[in-house]
């Protein structure tokens, strides 16, 4: 992993499974670190767990917690005011944001319409686009640009077929087409995605197992 030591890093999802994963490492390397996650319990219980990490860097470890309402009637207020809090209103920038939130639950073609369809989209496509628009605002401004981040987690799904997963499977390979461009639109910003398969976390552990 690169040097992350005094950096600032958002990881929404992150408390639990690979979001509180990335968590636990930024901190062991020196990095400051708020999670996000739309339970309040959920949300405690890891910046406890995490602020037993020790900071290699030195000092204590430097992690912080806020709760996020994505699946409300208005995701894209949602997501200012987290950024806001999380920033100080600006004055503490950030130089990464992750988001790991997703939910994985498949819905079978033959159920969907419009409504369900648009529902589905939410997490997986229509969250990571809200976060490029409102992302600049927030990032850090000074400094080496090429230093700054966005990254999405989509699924190998997009990738390799798996039945009853057609839709998810639409929005996952969405996120690449969606990463690629934003890339063009916000650089110097870097914009990426990361696409693993089923993996042994708190929503996919029974499944792998």
């Amino acid at each position: 992993m690169a040097p992350l030591k005094g950096q600032y890093l958002l990881i929404i999802g992150g408390s639990s499974g690979m979001g509180f994963s990335v968590a636990k490492l930024a901190l062991a390397g020196g990095a400051k670190v708020a999670i996000a996650s739309s339970s309040a319990d959920k949300v405690q219980s890891a910046v406890s767990r995490l602020s037993d990490v020790e900071n290699s860097g030195g000092g204590n470890s430097q992690v912080s917690g806020y709760v996020v309402d994505l699946a409300g009637s208005d995701p894209e207020a949602s997501l200012e005011q987290l950024l806001t809090e999380v920033t100080g209103g600006g004055q503490q920038p950030l130089d990464h944001i992750i988001n790991t939130a997703g939910r994985g639950v498949p819905k079978p073609i033959a159920e969907i319409n419009l409504t369900t369809a648009n529902e589905l989209a939410r997490l997986p496509l229509f969250v990571p686009m809200l976060i490029g628009k409102l992302a600049p605002r927030f990032l850090r401004t000074e400094g080496p640009g090429s230093n700054l981040s966005i990254i999405f987690t989509s699924g190998q799904v997009a990738e390799k077929p798996i039945p009853g997963y057609s839709v998810l499977a639409a929005y996952a390979s969405a996120q690449h087409g969606l990463a690629r461009n934003l890339a063009v639109d916000l650089a110097p910003i870097r914009v990426n995605v990361v696409a693993p398969g089923p993996t042994e976390t708190e929503m996919w552990g029974s499944i792998v197992k």
